[in-house]
């Protein structure tokens, strides 16, 4: 999954690991980007503007580009970096409040767990992973699903680091 410009705007498309094979998956007027596969082949997460420019929220679309769902909407958030568990229904991403102009947003990571539905993904609830005043972004899982890493600047001279720990899913 990858995406291009080709269309005159950042949209999604796959291929074949060789190249070949390339497809459409999203065609509608602003952002789509950050693509990723889920672990079954069915999905793709990424991230959308196509709400309001430049507040990102979370989608997902089938493989066959037929069925797109946004798992976030709410235009004073900005959320990005969405990414799959390996083994369980959830996904996790980077979200921060915009709603006021004169604050800085603090980035944190918000993990939802989703419930698949036939040919459907259906949102379900969201819990907030961190709550750190120096930003938190950029979450993956393990290949085990087992523990968390994401990119923070909580060191005292705010570089970025990487964070590594131990996860216990809810419910």
């Amino acid at each position: 999954a990858f995406c291009s410009t080709r269309d005159g705007d950042p949209d999604l498309y796959v291929m074949n690991a060789d190249g070949s094979g390339v497809r459409q998956l999203t065609n509608v007027d602003g952002y789509d980007g950050g693509p990723f596969i889920s672990p079954n082949g069915r999905w793709v997460c990424y991230r959308s503007d196509r709400k309001q420019k430049e507040h990102l929220q979370i989608h997902v679309v089938s493989l066959d580009g037929k069925q797109d769902v946004a798992l976030t909407d709410d235009v004073n958030s900005v959320y990005w970096a969405p990414y799959w568990h390996p083994t369980e229904p959830y996904l996790i991403w980077t979200g921060a409040d915009h709603s006021n102009p004169n604050a800085r947003p603090n980035y944190d990571l918000w993990l939802m767990k989703y419930e698949p539905d036939g040919d459907f993904l259906k949102p379900g609830k969201v819990w907030r992973v961190t709550d750190h005043p120096s930003g938190d972004v950029l979450p993956v899982f393990s290949p085990d699903g087992k523990q968390l890493m994401w990119t923070t600047g909580r060191t005292p001279d705010h570089a970025s680091q990487l964070w590594i720990a131990d996860l216990q899913l809810p419910e």
